[in-house]
């Protein structure tokens, strides 16, 4: 069994879709980091202005915060940690 206070580190190749020339980051995040630790860093890399509603989908599960994660079927992301979506 995997000891679950070490974190591993992801490498991520992230980009916005759709647009030419493409746009991208590569990002080493902590698999201990949470979905909205990932969205600030993403906020951060891309140099966007922080916005309070987020709705992201991975692993075929919708995640969400602010006013969004009262749909049905999602999991409030300050708890979801990256190492569960594998």
């Amino acid at each position: 069994m995997a000891d679950e206070t070490r974190a591993e580190v992801y490498r991520l190749h992230v980009w916005i879709g759709r647009i030419s020339p493409m746009i991208w980051r590569r990002l080493l995040v902590r698999s201990d980091s949470t979905i909205a630790d990932l969205h600030y860093t993403l906020q951060t890399a891309f140099g966007w202005v922080i916005v309070a509603s987020l709705k992201r989908r991975a692993a075929s599960r919708e995640y969400a915060a602010g006013d969004v994660k009262k749909s049905i079927g999602c999991r409030c992301l300050p708890y979801v940690k990256l190492r569960t979506l594998r």
